[in-house]
């Protein structure tokens, strides 16, 4: 090789080095001018892996075509914001190689906030106005804004600002919340190892989220399925409504399944510490032999019961129990106190009666016996006489048959509408498994309107480290990301939520 065919060679590498670094300083400078707009008082934060996701759902180049088996149900649920956007993602001038960031403001006149880095401004600026029927309006520092109900878009440059505002926020105000953060005006969250800062940063999940309790309140506070939750079980303030600093998540994908790790922050001398060392017991996933496979939900919690009759929230659930007809004049404190160890509920929905409910509820005592007789002798007390088979005392209550019994040291009532023939809940090995180490414990079958359905596991092994599994029920071999996605697109939006 003569010196000048050498030295076109190495132009040609140093121009291929050169776009190599450019691209790369694009894109790690466009997520680190989102991360700059983060405030430093920020409650909550969360990051969306665009690239990753994208790369898992085999979309590659520009195109942004949809898997068809998504497409079907983004164009079916056109009042998700979710599948709004992903049927408007081509025409969003997005940039694809940056994360999505969002956070939630301490106060102010915006509920929450996304930042998206652009490709193309022209193009996100004519398909939201499309989207919403509203013109952006030039502002300050060339920035232009578009509001609509509760909904603010803010584009400066290749940002786009997308909010949630709060109820009767006046424009001017929201106009300069939105200037501040693109211009970057407000002091910025802090570099640091704290949860936030560590959520802000990751590059490696599908998602991440960090959330303090008072931004969890918030989100919760406009859900009617929360509200309906916490009537029915009040012991869910146990973690919504503590003096714990931060709950932390982050998501990515396995083989088979959408993974969640959990990570709670409380201090030593919290409240919340102190309360779960004194009721959390040890780890037993006994009392799955004993509640029906068919259960669609099972919720379980290892506890020390006489321990847990002084909280506020079981005393609340005690109150309900006691207006319930004739069985309400039952004392459940002489029964919870004999629990040392996990008590579990599950419950399915009839199949062919609209509002009727079976449920089974089954706890370790160390007592059983002593508890059958107790109530034995509370049936008795009042006229009712079980019969007595298998060593199980059965009742009639309503339209259900009452089945109270023991199995070894757990105890159980069981009030189903049919003679149980289905095995147990232990046969499903992952629920097993996962429960055995479990000291708090969710499982449900999730199904949509598509018939889209699959399988949560949520577990905690201790008070400050949880991990949740969805899976769902397609082939091995499916993409779990494809599946988990398919998912989130057939949920039908709440009415607080303002759609484009």
């Amino acid at each position: 090789m003569n010196p000048q065919q050498y030295l076109k060679r190495i132009n040609v590498l140093a121009v291929v080095a050169m776009v190599l670094a450019a691209i790369l300083t694009s894109c790690n400078d466009a997520d680190a001018d989102l991360r700059r707009m983060i405030p430093a008082d920020a409650t909550a934060v969360a990051v969306v892996n665009v690239p990753e996701i994208l790369h898992n759902l085999n979309i590659e180049g520009g195109s942004l075509k949809l898997p068809a088996s998504l497409h079907d149900i983004v164009t079916e649920n056109d009042d998700s914001p979710l599948c709004q956007v992903l049927a408007k993602l081509p025409r969003l001038g997005i940039n694809i190689e940056s994360h999505i960031y969002a956070f939630m403001p301490a106060k102010g006149p915006l509920a929450s906030v996304m930042l998206v880095a652009l490709s193309n401004a022209d193009d996100a600026t004519t398909t939201i106005q499309r989207m919403t029927g509203t013109d952006f309006k030039s502002v300050d520092n060339d920035v232009k804004i578009l509001t609509t109900g509760q909904l603010m878009c803010a584009i400066k440059d290749k940002t786009l600002l997308v909010a949630r505002t709060v109820r009767g926020g006046n424009n001017e105000a929201l106009g300069k919340e939105a200037i501040d953060i693109l211009t970057g005006q407000r002091e910025p969250l802090a570099n640091d190892n704290s949860p936030l800062s560590t959520a802000a940063d990751n590059t490696v999940s599908l998602a991440a989220v960090s959330i303090t309790p008072a931004a969890l309140n918030k989100l919760l506070a406009g859900s009617d399925a929360y509200s309906r939750a916490v009537a029915v079980a009040p012991v869910i303030q146990l973690f919504t409504e503590s003096d714990i600093d931060n709950i932390s998540l982050s998501c990515v994908a396995r083989n088979d399944s959408i993974a969640v790790d959990v990570a709670i922050t409380a201090r030593d001398d919290s409240d919340y510490s102190r309360l779960m060392t004194k009721v959390m017991a040890g780890t037993d996933a006994d009392v799955l032999k004993v509640i029906p496979v068919t259960m669609d939900m099972i919720a379980m919690m290892s506890v020390h019961g006489n321990n847990i009759t002084d909280l506020q929230q079981v005393q609340q659930m005690l109150n309900m129990f006691k207006q319930q007809q004739y069985i309400g004049k039952m004392d459940l404190k002489p029964i919870l106190s004999t629990i040392n160890g996990p008590i579990a509920c599950g419950v399915a929905a009839d199949p062919h009666l609209f509002g009727v409910w079976n449920a089974v509820i089954a706890a370790r005592s160390s007592s059983p016996q002593q508890v059958l007789q107790y109530i034995a002798d509370f049936g008795s007390a009042y006229g009712q006489m079980p019969q007595q088979e298998n060593g199980e005392l059965i009742y009639g209550w309503d339209n259900k048959m009452v089945s109270i019994g023991a199995q070894g040291n757990i105890v159980y009532v069981k009030m189903l509408d049919y003679i149980q023939t289905e095995g147990p809940a232990s046969d499903i090995t992952p629920l097993r498994d996962a429960f055995s180490t479990a000291v708090t414990g969710l499982y449900s079958r999730v199904k949509s309107d598509n018939d889209i359905s699959g399988t949560l596991i949520f577990t905690m092994t201790d008070a400050m480290n949880g991990h949740a599994t969805y899976t769902a029920d397609t082939p091995v071999g499916s993409n779990p990301t494809l599946e988990f996605l398919r998912m989130l697109a057939s949920i039908k939006p709440d009415a607080q939520y303002t759609s484009f």
